[in-house]
């Protein structure tokens, strides 16, 4: 049985609408690094940069958002487990 988000906590709401999110902006990373016919390829720093620029725009400090990165950068090698890429 599947609970409905009527019966979600807020937190956990907040965190599966993260994920989506996140997980979403991971797949048009992807297609713009491939360089799709009507898409032209994009470095993934020029993504960073732009997801940098648009936290600001919509408000967060620069200490927020270089807090936030280094401690993505600084979680990567327990996430990664030392592996350069993700076997599939």
């Amino acid at each position: 049985m599947s609970r409905s988000d009527d019966e979600l906590d807020p937190v956990t709401i907040a965190q599966s609408r993260v994920l989506t999110a996140t997980r979403d902006f991971a797949h048009v990373c992807v297609g713009f690094s491939e360089g799709k016919p009507d898409q032209a390829p994009l470095a993934l720093e020029h993504v960073m940069v732009s997801l940098m620029t648009e936290l600001w725009d919509h408000g967060f400090t620069q200490s927020q958002i270089k807090t936030a990165f280094e401690a993505a950068l600084a979680d990567m090698p327990r996430y990664t487990r030392g592996l350069e890429t993700r076997p599939f």
